[in-house]
């Protein structure tokens, strides 16, 4: 057969999995959408159509495509994270992937929460918006509460400005 998947992509035939015998990459072409086991090179298992594969689809468990409690989840990988994790989230960080676009709420060390996706803090290196001054928290970052003498001299002109929600810079 001239379009099989051993033909038009031979190197994808020692990733076909035993469990798909007597079927072989030789009997099926490379755009069938039929789903089949695939074992990388990785040593994961999974299932997946030899169209999908045929265009470039790699181990979903190594792109963090999906979570496996364990192996690839933000517990396991960062576990200084997970310490920063907030009781408030709905999800565990045993549920996603450190490349996860979903946003979830964090809990710094001084006990501020914000929310981030978990991709900002594992991949951008993101942490307390508060603690850093990007972010103003009345009563700890503000002008009012670190400079308030500077503060005491705000003009009524800046109003409804207030020195409360201003960070020193």
């Amino acid at each position: 057969m001239s379009n099989s998947l051993a033909e038009v992509h031979p190197e994808l035939v020692s990733e076909w999995s035993e469990k798909n015998l007597p079927l072989t990459p030789d009997d099926i072409t490379f755009g069938s959408n039929k789903k089949v086991w695939w074992k990388g090179a990785c040593g994961h298992e999974w299932q997946t159509s030899v169209k999908a594969r045929s265009n470039g689809e790699k181990c979903p468990i190594c792109s963090g495509a999906r979570v496996i409690a364990g192996i690839n989840d933000l517990a396991t990988l960062e576990p200084l994270l997970e310490k920063q994790w907030s009781e408030k989230n709905k999800i565990k960080p045993t549920e996603v992937s450190i490349g996860s676009h979903k946003k979830v709420i964090w809990r710094c060390e001084k006990g501020h929460e914000w929310e981030a996706a978990v991709k900002s803090r594992t991949i951008n290196k993101t942490g307390c918006p508060y603690c850093s001054h990007n972010k103003v928290l009345a009563g700890f970052n503000d002008l009012a509460t670190l400079l308030p003498d500077i503060a005491a001299e705000w003009s009524d002109r800046n109003y409804p400005t207030l020195p409360t929600v201003v960070v020193k810079h």
